[in-house]
């Protein structure tokens, strides 16, 4: 059964994400992803891999976050 249109969420988008750390160093780098409404997207990696620092950064809660984070027409990080 299909889910109405008002149900399936938004789209997700990321365009040139980047997260410099308290000297400047980028710490994360992310050029392009799109994530279609109703996309379930798992994140895995080792300990210092960037995996709390992406979901900062998606949630618009990262400082020294550059980039768009696009959560349906609103970018996150403006």
């Amino acid at each position: 059964m299909a889910m109405p249109p008002e149900a399936a969420g938004l789209p997700l988008e990321l365009r040139d994400l980047s997260v410099a750390g308290d000297r400047g160093r980028v710490i994360l780098s992310l050029p392009a992803l799109a994530l279609p409404p109703g996309t379930a997207l798992g994140i895995e990696g080792p300990s210092g891999a960037g995996k709390s620092t992406l979901i900062h950064a998606l949630a618009g809660l990262a400082p020294g976050a550059a980039g768009q984070v696009r959560w349906g027409g609103t970018d996150l990080l403006a």
